[in-house]
């Protein structure tokens, strides 16, 4: 599997139709092609949140990465000493 070109919370720009959104999912097909979820970043011109768009890579440019962050698991399986 190919690795995406973008990663998650980079704010993107739809090549085409000029949407821009912040990365929420990345979808990797069995085809190879690779589509990201922009979730809006303005209200529309109704005071309402735009959907999702899932657009292909081939559509996306970057306009902002996002800051890399490394987090610390609270929770899961490895914290729980039964599991261990």
């Amino acid at each position: 599997m190919d690795s995406a070109k973008f990663s998650m919370h980079d704010v993107l720009k739809d090549t085409v139709s000029g949407f821009k959104g912040q990365v929420h999912g990345i979808t990797f097909y069995s085809t190879g092609c690779i589509h990201y979820g922009l979730a809006p970043q303005k209200l529309n011109k109704d005071g309402l949140l735009h959907d999702w768009q899932w657009l292909d890579e081939s559509r996306c440019t970057l306009v902002k990465a996002a800051k890399k962050v490394t987090v610390k698991p609270r929770s899961g399986p490895d914290m729980n000493p039964r599991c261990q």
